[in-house]
């Protein structure tokens, strides 16, 4: 604690540098108060819904596009690999 005064409200230590318990260091030389619990909780269960919805989205999204492309590629090789009338395939 600084001699002659009072740190302010979640700082102590030697001129008041120091976080106290309940409070983080935020930046250089700034004490926040720690979140409760279960906010840290609910916030961590949101992200990992989050990368998990997006995670889904870019799976079906390369599905989808390696789907259209396999059946262009199908119609192109059916279309010239073989001969429509004699059912021969062409060299």
């Amino acid at each position: 604690m600084w001699i002659g005064e009072r740190c302010e409200e979640g700082y102590g230590g030697l001129l008041c540098s120091r976080c106290t318990a309940g409070y983080t260091q935020w930046g250089a030389n700034e004490c926040r108060k720690c979140r409760s619990g279960g906010a840290v909780v609910v916030l961590a269960i949101l992200v990992v819904c989050a990368v998990l919805v997006l995670s889904i989205g870019l799976v079906l999204n390369a599905l989808r596009k390696g789907a259209a492309a396999a059946e262009a590629m199908g119609q192109e090789i059916g279309e010239t690999s073989s001969n429509p009338v004699s059912g021969m395939p062409l060299l």
